[in-house]
């Protein structure tokens, strides 16, 4: 029987397992030696490069939580950073990633702020936001290209950027004052409130991400959108009820959605489908 590629004694092999080898040991400090390579090195230079990949992860937490970083100080947010990757370690090829559990870790803890987990859920909701800007562009067709007998049974398109956040405590002050400090200026705000609050985060112009309060109905029908609902399903699920005023609020977030590029349009090639399959 042949061996697989990846049983062959070639040069590649043997570097690919060097490298899994090597990234064991900066990843899990207790990871046999196995390569005569590594065995040679010096285990203080090993913990070396250990050291400062940790302090690497530790610098993509806190890029991805200032805020969270800044309410609990350089000493107490260093040590959750390390906890947190030993609870959590990373898996990811992009470091930017690494990050998409730390709300849920706090969530565990007993923090002496019980607004954190909170913030630290609206700072990721904009890490993803920006990168998810640069996503690929779908296919989508624009809304005053669909008919209106065609709209309703259409599953509208939110932009890649579009993140629904819902929180038990109102946050958003306390982000929008450190992100508009002067560098070096103190900064002195109020607790947050206990209030729940509902929030759309998207990347705005030159790709700024822009964090908006939105009520309750609104965020229902944006999330019932998100989740491939048609406009009809979407507004049955947000409104049990519809009165003149409730068309015309949602006529005026239509508006508003659609210009700050948060609805890009339709999937008309679904509805299309749908009646074929109906006739």
């Amino acid at each position: 029987m042949s061996k697989k590629p990846d049983d062959l004694c070639t040069p590649q092999n043997e570097l690919k397992s060097l490298q899994r080898e090597f990234m064991e040991n900066l990843t899990q400090a207790a990871s046999p030696v196995r390569s005569p390579l590594l065995s040679a090195m010096p285990k203080a230079r090993i913990r070396i490069y250990q050291h400062a990949y940790q302090l690497r992860l530790c610098e993509a937490l806190l890029e991805s939580f200032p805020v969270t970083h800044w309410i609990l100080g350089d000493d107490q947010f260093e040590a959750l950073s390390f906890e947190y990757y030993r609870a959590y370690p990373s898996t990811f090829f992009n470091i930017s990633e690494t990050g998409v559990n730390f709300p849920k870790f706090l969530a565990k803890l007993e923090l002496e702020f019980p607004f954190l987990v909170d913030l630290a859920t609206l700072e990721w909701a904009r890490v993803v936001s920006l990168y998810s800007a640069y996503s690929s562009q779908r296919k989508i067709t624009p809304l005053s290209q669909i008919s209106p007998d065609v709209l309703p049974r259409c599953a509208l398109s939110l932009t890649p950027s579009a993140q629904l956040v819902s929180l038990s405590w109102d946050v958003k002050p306390l982000l929008d004052a450190f992100h508009s400090r002067e560098d070096g200026q103190p900064l002195e705000i109020d607790s947050p409130t206990f209030q729940e609050t509902f929030l759309l985060v998207f990347s705005g112009t030159d790709h700024k991400i822009e964090v908006t309060p939105i009520a309750a109905d609104a965020y229902r029908l944006l999330a019932a959108i998100q989740n491939g609902k048609t406009l009809e399903e979407s507004l049955a699920l947000s409104f049990e009820e519809s009165s003149e005023n409730d068309a015309q609020k949602i006529t005026n977030w239509f508006r508003s959605w659609t210009k700050m590029g948060i609805i890009e349009g339709g999937v008309v090639e679904s509805v299309t489908r749908k009646t074929k399959l109906r006739s």
